[in-house]
């Protein structure tokens, strides 16, 4: 899940019971993204209500290796972070990060009240067998036989956080937002592992396709003789957010661009970064997935303060926009309200009229290559 909120800051003008209201009305709102991450989470599962995990011991031995970096890693409230493996074809790689909200202050980071919208430790819902999308093994998963490797997300950051800003709990316990420590340990662990792939897919859904969109060049830079695909699933419409705007909090990893200078300086928003992205790793294949509706953006963009006109023409405009940045993006978009697909069962019922997203999914792992698909009742 993709968490942003812009407009806490308040005139000097504004009456202290119109700041109450407002305050009441993110509570209020930011609950409501609370419940929507579980349920994304879980849903389609056998799993009713996640439990937390207590440990990283994964009992019986399943096909996914749970794998605990022996680095200085850690979620949001100090416990394990682990990540998850399931080795295939060494030559082929989908890389996946993993969604999950965020948060940028006091309150939106507090696990002791109920407003937080962010994951701050792994559940055991969130195990790879408990999951449907791509963690399924069935004929048309476009990522079967693929070596996959899921970057887990617990620090509330958009893994870029480096853990440096000294957040911490009303109470005063600290909050770790170190999620480039984590993906960093990540990388590490495939540039051992796996050596030598002819193709990586870097994948994300959410808030997670901020977090691989951002690390394309990190792996383009260790992997630089494989054929590289980005894909950043459900962000339709938050394209001009500034994700950064609460950075100093997190202490952000530095995104200033080596290679680029047309970029941005410091880019901020999904698309600058996907701009970055894409003048540093100029042979990668970039490509969005939406649905039209997506309930979650929708309530992502009302807390943003982007409450006008129809989602579905917000993020035509926002792809216009990303296009008009990256000309060589091209994007899926699907009728319906799910938020995300490659972690979840739409990535087997989405489509786009008559071409379904396995398909064109498909296609573009065969070939690096797809056209444009978008549903005619989403133009």
């Amino acid at each position: 899940m993709l968490l942003q909120v812009v407009g806490q800051h308040s005139s000097p003008s504004r009456t202290r019971a119109g700041r109450s209201g407002t305050r009441l009305q993110n509570c209020a709102l930011l609950r409501q993204l609370r419940r929507l991450a579980i349920l994304s989470v879980v849903v389609g599962n056998s799993v009713s209500v996640p439990t937390e995990a207590q440990s990283t011991d994964v009992g019986p031995v399943r096909m996914w290796e749970t794998i605990a970096p022996a680095d200085s890693t850690t979620c949001a409230d100090g416990s394990p972070f682990v990540f998850y493996v399931k080795r295939a074809d060494p030559r082929r790689v989908y890389l996946h990060f993993d969604g999950g909200g965020a948060c940028w202050s006091v309150l939106s980071c507090d696990w002791s009240t109920d407003s937080v919208g962010y994951r701050r430790r792994i559940l055991s819902a969130e195990h790879p067998d408990e999951r449907r999308g791509y963690f399924e093994e069935r004929d048309d998963n476009p990522f079967l036989g693929f070596t996959k490797v899921h970057l887990s997300y617990c620090t509330g950051d958009f893994h870029f956080g480096t853990g440096s800003g000294g957040a911490t709990t009303r109470s005063g316990q600290p909050i770790h937002h170190v999620g480039a420590r984590n993906a960093a340990a990540v990388l590490r662990w495939m540039e051992r592992h796996l050596p030598a792939p002819s193709q990586i897919v870097v994948g994300g859904s959410s808030a997670g396709a901020i977090g691989a969109t951002f690390y394309l060049p990190d792996v383009a830079r260790t992997w630089p003789q494989a054929r590289l695909i980005l894909i950043r699933d459900a962000m339709g419409g938050t394209g001009g957010v500034p994700v950064l705007g609460m950075g100093p909090r997190w202490s952000a990893r530095s995104m200033t661009s080596t290679r680029c200078a047309s970029c941005a300086a410091v880019p901020r928003t999904p698309n600058e970064m996907a701009a970055r992205a894409a003048c540093e790793v100029p042979h990668a294949a970039i490509v969005t997935i939406d649905r039209s509706n997506d309930q979650m953006i929708r309530l992502v963009l009302r807390l943003a303060g982007h409450q006008q006109g129809r989602p579905d023409r917000l993020l035509q405009d926002d792809l216009r926009a990303l296009r008009a940045a990256v000309p060589r993006v091209r994007s899926f978009v699907g009728w319906g309200d799910e938020h995300g697909a490659l972690d979840q069962p739409a990535l087997y019922t989405a489509s786009a009229d008559a071409l379904r997203l396995t398909t064109w999914l498909k296609e573009l792992v065969a070939t690096g290559t797809v056209a444009n698909a978008i549903c005619a009742a989403c133009r």
